[in-house]
């Protein structure tokens, strides 16, 4: 999978990412990665684990061109 923004840039940069973990330092939960795209400028998330694989805001999944 390839993430990339709507507008069909794949220029896109992580600024910042939660990756929820147990006292062990097990991941737990879903986690959550915040993108902004280099050629607009839009942002948007990318959230999974714990059975979610969803992007919000400008943030979409398709092969690479």
């Amino acid at each position: 999978m390839t993430l990339r923004c709507e507008c069909g840039a794949h220029d896109i940069e992580i600024v910042d990412a939660i990756y929820p973990e147990d006292d062990e330092g097990r991941a737990v939960g879903s986690a959550v990665e915040r993108y902004e795209c280099q050629a607009c400028g839009r942002t948007g998330t990318y959230v999974f684990g714990d059975g979610i694989d969803r992007t919000t805001g400008c943030v979409t999944t398709g092969r690479p061109a």
